[in-house]
């Protein structure tokens, strides 16, 4: 191994695993290179090396397991085969003074790594029963759990099982320790891996353990009860991880004990509670008619609302339709009294035709009509005064003036780029074609 340092990190899925890796990560651990991403149950991430993790469910999936790692089914073979392939994945991974990986699966296939690696160190982390199973509970793409509920309970005790047998068989390679620890200890978890395993790892990052991030923020007594109930071994293993696990000179935390034997189910006490439950579902049940008949209301008031916009929507495209009529109208005027003026000013003129026509032209070329504009201008050559050579300029002279006596901007490059205009001028300059 290159004199390196090897450290696995393993336990139950939901055990906090994903935050020992973050943790260790941030004290100088290689945990790799290629990490499977976040997801909504591990937003920050799963910390999980892809090869190890598809090693695992490969051999998972050959024997018809659930590469999840739902099984209880013990051992699980590793065919000669695989064996090869582990040691592949062991030196791509053995790029690192200390390095290891992080995969609850690991804890499946605990005593063929400790063969692979016989200096390989273990971290093993445990947390309750009852966070587990409920953190799974939450998990919504793991269906299993809701035909077979208590299969939650089995993959608990069977992995710590393993973990705490382990850890008995391999004191010297192996560091028991709950998630709380880790919780409320980080420096000095580090610290006693370091101890442990006589490693050199960093003071971890101060940022890294978020507690708002666990599900479990709280005792669940009923929890812990239904727990004492329907696996009470769950409880007995869960005493023993605690009495052999590692903490900094502190007892374990008893709050969870003294609450199971301080509220040992009373019938009374849960017939009342039962009871009292109903009544206030009841309760909340009024209040959501109330507040559904409000809501009703008020999509009955939001639709007279939507109409009455809708109505007013109408009005107003009618108003802009009556004033669009009024605008064409009043432009159309404007053009007549502009033209009236116009002829008035020409009036008696030896070219008044000629310019009356010019003035048309402009008018049509205004509308967008170019064949009439195009019209006109030829009909306008046979009653102008003015030379053929200076008839074009002419026109452009009338057209930028019509454009100016009606407040229009005028483009006399457009103008003279229109095909109407161009054939117009190329007839006049053959000097036939015109009528």
């Amino acid at each position: 191994m290159n004199n390196t340092s090897i450290l696995v990190i393993t336990g139950m899925h939901r055990s906090g695993t994903s935050l020992t890796a973050a943790l260790l990560k941030s004290a100088g651990l290689h945990i790799g290179e290629k990490l499977l991403g976040r997801t909504d149950s591990n937003r920050r991430g799963h910390f999980e090396n892809l090869d190890f993790l598809n090693f695992h469910k490969s051999i998972l999936k050959a024997h018809n397991l659930s590469e999840k790692g739902w099984t209880v089914f013990d051992p699980i073979p590793v065919h000669p085969e695989q064996f090869k392939e582990a040691q592949v994945i062991i030196e791509r991974n053995n790029t690192a003074p200390i390095w290891g990986w992080k995969d609850p699966r690991t804890t499946l296939f605990l005593e063929f790594w400790a063969i692979q690696l016989p200096t390989a160190h273990f971290l093993l982390v445990y947390r309750s029963p009852w966070e587990v199973v409920s953190s799974l509970y939450q998990r919504l793409e793991d269906p299993e759990f809701e035909t077979k509920p208590e299969l939650a309970f089995q993959l608990w005790y069977h992995y710590n099982m393993k973990l705490l047998n382990f850890y008995r068989r391999f004191p010297d390679r192996s560091l028991l320790i709950s998630l709380n620890t880790l919780l409320d200890f980080p420096g000095e978890s580090v610290q006693a891996v370091n101890d442990q395993f006589s490693l050199n790892l960093n003071y971890p990052s101060s940022t890294v353990v978020d507690k708002s991030l666990l599900k479990q923020k709280y005792l669940d007594v009923d929890s812990v009860q239904w727990t004492q109930q329907t696996f009470p071994e769950a409880i007995d293993l869960y005493q023993t991880l605690e009495v052999n696990s590692w903490r900094p000179q502190t007892k374990p935390n008893q709050d969870w004990v003294q609450q199971l034997e301080a509220n040992k189910i009373d019938p009374l006490k849960t017939w009342y509670q039962l009871k009292h439950q109903e009544a206030k579902l009841e309760q909340l049940q009024d209040k959501l008619q109330q507040t559904e008949q409000l809501l009703e209301r008020s999509h009955f008031q939001l639709n007279q609302t939507e109409l009455e916009l809708e109505k007013r929507f109408s009005q107003l495209h009618q108003t802009q339709e009556v004033l669009e009529e009024y605008h064409f109208l009043l432009k159309d005027q404007k053009a007549a009294f502009s033209k009236l003026k116009f002829e008035q000013s020409i009036a008696g003129q030896p070219d008044e035709r000629y310019q009356s026509l010019v003035w048309d032209a402009c008018h049509a070329y205004c509308q967008g009509n170019f064949s009439v504009m195009t019209q006109c201008l030829k009909q306008s050559m046979t009653h102008n005064i003015v030379p053929k050579t200076q008839l074009v300029m002419d026109w452009l002279k009338t057209f930028d003036h019509y454009h100016q006596v009606n407040d229009l901007p005028f483009d006399s490059g457009y103008l003279t780029e229109l095909e109407d205009w161009k054939q117009l001028v190329r007839s006049m300059v053959v000097g036939h074609g015109i009528s």
